[in-house]
C-alpha cells in the first residue's frame, strides 16, 4: 500500500540499529510511502508501521498514519 503525507510530520531520527541520532526529520505534504511489512521493526510496537520512501524509512504509529496520510488509489 502506497501513501501520500497530507499534514507534514517531524520524527527524531533513528540510525539502522534502531539509536536516536538527535537530529530530526521533516515529512513534507505531497511524499510517497510504501508500507514495509518484510523489514524488522526497530521500534517494534504491534500498531508500529514501517513506511519507506526513494532512500528513507520511517516507522509511526497506526494514528499518526491516519492523522497524517492517505492511502493512494492503485487503478490497476
Amino acid at each position: 500500500m502506497k501513501y501520500k503525507c497530507v499534514v507534514e510530520l517531524l520524527l527524531d531520527d533513528y540510525d539502522e540499529d534502531g539509536f536516536a541520532t538527535g537530529g530530526w526529520s521533516i515529512i513534507p505534504v505531497g511524499s510517497i510511502w510504501e508500507v514495509d511489512d518484510d523489514s524488522h521493526k526497530i521500534i517494534g510496537n504491534d500498531d508500529d508501521i514501517r513506511l519507506v520512501s526513494e532512500n528513507k524509512w520511517i516507522e509511526i504509529l497506526g494514528s499518526t498514519l491516519s492523522a497524517h496520510f492517505e492511502e493512494i488509489k492503485v487503478v490497476e
